[in-house]
């Protein structure tokens, strides 16, 4: 069982407290790792994301491990493309530098679940306490004191985007998800454009639903931690200018993409599809 993962990052050791190292150590426990090919997209660090890929990764990995330079800072769509453009196993695993798993098992249970013809994600995502320590973190995945579980939780909150679930005790696809070479070469990567950097899953999602591919749900399967918090007020205005960029899109499609049916989530209305035609 093999797959391509790939991971996009920008300066996670300026930002992140080095959540990059943490990620590929997490990797490196898999059950699967000796059959893992690592593509490592950096957006234009500057920070010392070079140094570490040159000389820490974890060994198991560094034999499938190719590092890209994508310059244009910010733009996380361009960056994935470009991994998924020289990646080899027909399987793709998409996840953030900022992600890691504390089952060994975790990447193979995804793969088990991903059918043929179908994307998955909508793993449970579980996210860290506010001062985490990175170094517990590193110690605990080296085979040190557990730290992880008493520090983190499944969040369940109201999104300022919508009003409704903000659904982040879910996996969208670009945090944690599996996707086919294949389907991705047939329908189109992550859109540059006009999503570079916020909705690009979203949008991705909605595409390959339109496309007739189904959906392979990993909640109950699967589970990874989120190190870092999304929401910021700095980025409260940008994102809500996403989401109006995707609504529109959905106007101008003539559906609409119900996210939350997708996972399960219906906000109080029993069978909803995730995909509905605008009248």
């Amino acid at each position: 069982m093999s797959c391509t993962v790939l991971i996009p990052t920008y300066n996670s050791f300026a930002t992140k407290q080095g959540s990059l190292e943490l990620t590929l150590l997490s990797l490196a426990r898999q059950s699967i790792s000796e059959n893992l090919e690592v593509i490592i997209v950096d957006n234009g660090s500057n920070d010392r994301t070079d140094e570490y890929l040159v000389n820490s990764v974890p060994e198991i990995l560094k034999p499938r491990l190719e590092v890209l330079h994508c310059p244009e800072t910010g733009n996380r769509s361009k960056a994935r493309n470009a991994g998924i453009a020289v990646a080899s196993e027909e399987r793709i695993v998409f996840l953030d530098d900022d992600v890691i798993f504390q089952d060994r098992d975790t990447l193979e249970r995804a793969l088990r679940v991903a059918k043929s013809g179908s994307f998955a994600c909508g793993a449970k995502r579980y996210w860290m306490v506010r001062h985490w320590n990175p170094s517990a973190i590193k110690a605990e995945l080296q085979g040190g004191a557990p730290y992880i579980e008493a520090n983190s939780f499944l969040p369940r909150g109201i999104s300022r985007e919508t009003g409704y679930r903000d659904l982040q005790e879910f996996t969208f696809v670009a945090h944690f998800g599996v996707v086919e070479r294949s389907a991705l070469g047939e329908y189109g990567g992550f859109d540059e454009t006009r999503f570079p950097t916020r909705r690009e899953d979203v949008e991705l999602m909605f595409r390959l639903l339109r496309a007739g591919m189904t959906y392979s749900h990993l909640f109950e399967t699967c589970r990874c931690v989120h190190l870092t918090h999304p929401i910021v007020a700095s980025t409260l205005d940008e994102r809500l200018q996403y989401h109006q960029r995707f609504r529109d899109h959905e106007a101008l499609v003539g559906m609409r993409f119900r996210v939350g049916a997708l996972f399960g989530v219906y906000e109080g209305l029993s069978g909803q599809q995730p995909l509905e035609t605008i009248v």
